[in-house]
């Protein structure tokens, strides 16, 4: 929306665009975000869509049937919302962007692997053979550096690498 809109037009402006989304066939339902960003994905971390705030900004976040429920891949179906919302956006001055959440885990670190066990000790010594494997990998594409989370409130832990 443009600059200056009150939170309550863009809520407005949102909640039409989620609508006429959820009159798609393959959509079993939408969430709206006025103000603040939608929760973290995978796409929202590579765009840093996460760090988006204002009385202007919306997100919404739409969940299709799954695969087999549907004759159309997510794409197709993307494209042709796409087209739906453009004359909503244009009446409102708005710029809507329709982004598929790419497959991948919502963290910024290329690679993760989560270790979980009844006892740190285990944990522990499963993560370190995690990381030698990470350590003794040659491929070109294996992640450098590396970092260790412990979650005391957690029964785990998790490993990141971050690329090359």
């Amino acid at each position: 929306m443009p600059a200056g809109t009150t939170l309550e037009e863009t809520a407005r402006v949102a909640r039409q665009l989620a609508e006429k989304t959820f009159q798609q066939p393959e959509v079993v339902n939408v969430q709206t975000y006025a103000g603040t960003a939608s929760p973290y994905n995978f796409n929202g971390l590579v765009r840093h869509y996460y760090l988006r705030r204002g009385s202007n900004v919306a997100d919404i976040q739409v969940n299709l049937k799954p695969k087999g429920e549907r004759s159309l891949a997510s794409h197709e179906i993307a494209k042709r919302v796409r087209q739906s919302l453009l004359a909503i956006a244009r009446e409102h001055q708005a710029r809507i962007k329709v982004a598929e959440v790419p497959p991948g885990p919502p963290v910024l670190q290329t690679l993760v692997a989560e270790v979980y066990g009844p006892n740190r000790e285990g944990r522990e010594k499963l993560a370190a053979r995690i990381l030698d494997i990470f350590d003794h990998t040659t491929a070109s594409s294996m992640p450098t550096g590396t970092s260790r989370i412990r979650n005391p409130n957690r029964a785990g832990m998790w490993i990141a690498r971050k690329r090359r």
